[in-house]
């Protein structure tokens, strides 16, 4: 087989790449493809949830390739920014993170006005205030430590990838003395809130 990457009705011969254009070109091609099938998986789920039911698209998505998070994502997008309501030339990503909005469809408006990031998108989501790239940029400079919920969620994505059952017992004595400091924390808090 040779090394060829097959999009829609087009084939790009990997080896016919001699430029870094064309391998930027080609990048493009995959991101949009990648922002295609994720838009169309959650289509999928909706219309299939509303015809078959959420069991039938859940026993489905068993024996597919799909991540939890990738399914999850695609179908909170699908189901609150119908496609006559998407930004084409806003990511999958950007309505991923517009999805959680109260109101998507402003929140896509605001990144297709400040030129915004996914990222810088769920800033100004978070707050509920349209800012500009400098005023995200500001915030976060000023910004002088990492909330709780913030490294919450990093320890819980890197438990996911470091599964306990995987830990050898040094593994798991050396995490108890590395959070130690942080269970003395969380216990002398729990203390403080059952006194009040």
């Amino acid at each position: 087989m040779t090394n060829q990457i097959a999009i829609v009705d087009k084939v790009f011969s990997l080896e016919t790449v001699t430029t870094e254009e064309q391998a930027t070109q080609l990048l493009g091609l995959l991101h949009w493809a990648r922002n295609d099938v994720l838009f169309s998986l959650g289509d999928w789920m909706v219309h299939c949830a509303d015809r078959f039911g959420k069991e039938w698209v859940n026993s489905q998505l068993e024996f597919a390739d799909f991540s939890f998070e990738e399914a999850s994502k695609a179908y909170e997008v699908a189901s609150k920014i119908p496609r006559a309501k998407r930004v084409a030339s806003l990511s999958f990503a950007h309505h991923a993170v517009a999805a959680r909005a109260e109101q998507p469809e402003l929140a896509l408006g605001w990144a297709l006005e400040q030129g915004l990031s996914p990222g810088e998108l769920a800033h100004s989501v978070r707050t509920k205030v349209q800012l500009t790239k400098a005023e995200i940029a500001a915030a976060r400079e000023t910004a002088s430590f990492a909330s709780p919920s913030l490294i919450a969620e990093r320890f819980s994505q890197w438990v996911k990838k470091a599964p306990v059952e995987r830990w050898t017992q040094e593994d798991k004595e050396q995490v108890y003395k590395d959070l130690e400091p942080m269970h003395r924390f969380l216990d002398s808090l729990k203390a403080e809130i059952l006194a009040t």
